[in-house]
């Protein structure tokens, strides 16, 4: 097999992986991980979602670092998505009915499998991506997906809770369809074992910039979504579509940024953009042009975080 014809195959995996962690993360994103989806059906059901929540958090956080432990191959992690795409499909329909106790224990089986398939995607975005392309790679996949979830979004805001599931539903649908054609050799593996070997200082250093990031990420997320949410939860209409905007905005430039760029000036300005918005936040009113100036802050900050740190924690 030729150089150039060995290149356009990398190329049409790491698009089908992109395409299909998208599609999964999509559904995520717009239910599972404290989805609009998932607070218009518990506010239709007059239940507090608190608890299910905090569970869901803490068992998607369980996935992630327990995942390693189970899957080392690419070949395994092929072989969890797709039971997992089923699981979350099963999981879903108890959502049309009444709340029970499968409510709870949906979303914190859900929860730690879906952590589980977000770190396991890491093998195809190591084989599939050279470690200079893997921030456009992981830009990619979290632009469309967060296109995605604003559809789903919109569909439970302005339907129904229902029909907004059953968009998501068919996201599912389509990343497991597609997961069948997933690649499950580990070429890549013994390549990325000779980097840890030869570089032991850069990964400790990843690792702990790793840490750092979660640190981060973990506390802008909770005021995020426990906070500044509710505050704006008057003006539907705008934050069904509006919410992600400025994440999606903020992840097309670190996608197209340029290689020479020093990316740590870029975390600069996100951690300072993170600060303005908290300012922001305790200063202005509750009106649409606050939620303007605040939200494009902390989802543009966010963004540029989650970007740099998705790549960078491949690598490790």
């Amino acid at each position: 097999m030729s150089g150039d014809s060995r290149r356009t195959f990398q190329l049409d995996n790491r698009r089908l992986s992109v395409l299909v962690h998208s599609l999964f993360s999509s559904w995520m994103l717009a239910f599972l991980f404290e989805g609009q989806i998932f607070y218009s059906l518990a506010d239709a059901n007059k239940i507090d979602p608190t608890v299910m929540v905090f569970c869901g958090v803490a068992a998607i956080f369980a996935g992630l670092l327990l995942c390693g432990l189970f899957i080392q191959t690419k070949k395994a992690a092929k072989r969890l998505f797709l039971c997992s795409y089923l699981f979350f499909i099963a999981v879903s329909v108890i959502f049309f009915f009444p709340p029970s106790v499968f409510w709870a224990a949906g979303i914190i089986v859900g929860s730690f499998l879906a952590g589980g398939c977000v770190a396991a995607w890491a093998f195809y975005l190591k084989s599939g991506t050279p470690k200079n392309e893997r921030i456009k790679t992981v830009a990619d996949m979290l632009i469309l997906s967060n296109v995605l979830m604003i559809l789903c979004n919109m569909a439970a805001i302005h339907l129904s809770p229902q029909a907004g599931l059953a968009l998501a539903m068919l996201m599912l649908l389509g990343a497991f369809v597609l997961a069948l054609k997933l690649p499950a050799d580990d070429n890549a593996v013994s390549s990325t074992s000779t980097e840890q070997r030869e570089n032991p200082v850069g990964i400790a250093r990843l690792l702990l910039f790793l840490c750092l990031f979660i640190v981060i990420i973990t506390i802008n997320s909770g005021l995020m979504y426990e906070v500044v949410n509710p505050a704006f939860v008057h003006l539907e209409g705008l934050t069904s579509w509006y919410w992600a905007v400025p994440y999606i905005v903020a992840l097309f430039v670190m996608r197209n940024l340029s290689r020479r760029m020093n990316r740590a000036y870029i975390l600069y300005v996100a951690t300072a953009m993170i600060g303005l918005s908290f300012i922001g936040f305790m200063g202005l009113d509750r009106g649409a042009a606050s939620y303007f100036v605040v939200n494009t802050l902390m989802l543009g900050a966010c963004g540029c975080l989650i970007c740099f740190g998705g790549a960078s924690s491949a690598r490790c």
